[in-house]
């Protein structure tokens, strides 16, 4: 998914930089991941393998059965099972299974831990809700990107794409996250305008963590099982 976003009304010149490196990340990838994620699915043309031979342009729309990239995912996603957390004495925390509970992250993870091996990393965020006090979201990077500080050892900032609707029959971002050390910017479509709204943290870094597969030193947020 490329994204193309202007000025955003109340978002500060710093924190408009920082957004404008997300989205450059994002739109960057996007061709790669969407590759990857057609490639899972098996969605697979003529076109898209090399054969070394021209084809007609009829045979080459030709879709063939590609099953191997799910198999790769799929097997191991399988494995990654999560039941929940305990405390440092090996004991269930009502608290910690409460937030388990609410966000049913049990589901969620299943569905993250698949996202993760197709495409080298997900994001987990945070942030307040009224009804069940810490709401957790799982973000792929087809909807979310972030930079990472090596000295840190951490993700410095990132976004991420909270909703979508239908406009001018396009599906294009209608809310967007982006995540600082002390605050999450909250970044609305409305009125034919991008404005921003603060929701200050007291945390001293960004409310998002990478879920990690096979990382090395020159891309510290990993790398897809599907090569």
């Amino acid at each position: 998914m490329n994204i193309n976003i202007g000025r955003v009304r109340g978002l500060p010149e710093m924190e408009m930089a920082l957004f404008m490196e997300c989205v450059k990340t994002l739109n960057s990838h996007s061709g790669a991941n969407a590759k990857k994620k057609k490639y899972y699915e098996g969605h697979i043309m003529l076109s898209d393998v090399n054969l070394g031979i021209a084809l007609p342009d009829g045979l080459s729309r030709l879709e063939i059965g590609c099953e191997w990239g799910a198999k790769a995912v799929d097997v191991l996603a399988a494995r990654s099972m999560f039941d929940g957390f305990v405390d440092a004495r090996g004991y269930q925390s009502d608290e910690l299974t409460n937030i388990v509970i609410d966000n049913d992250l049990i589901t969620e993870y299943s569905k993250a831990c698949r996202d993760e091996l197709k495409l080298g990393c997900t994001f987990a965020t945070l942030s307040a809700d009224p009804v069940i006090g810490c709401k957790i979201r799982f973000h792929s990077p087809l909807t979310a990107s972030a930079h990472w500080d090596g000295e840190k050892g951490r993700i410095d900032y990132g976004m991420a794409i909270i909703s979508m609707d239908t406009i001018a029959d396009t599906q294009r971002p209608t809310m967007i996250n982006l995540y600082t050390d002390d605050a999450i910017w909250v970044l609305s479509w409305g009125d034919n305008k991008w404005t921003a709204e603060e929701h200050t943290h007291g945390m001293g870094r960004p409310l998002m963590e990478p879920l990690i597969w096979d990382a090395t030193s020159s891309k510290p947020l990993g790398r897809s099982r599907i090569k």
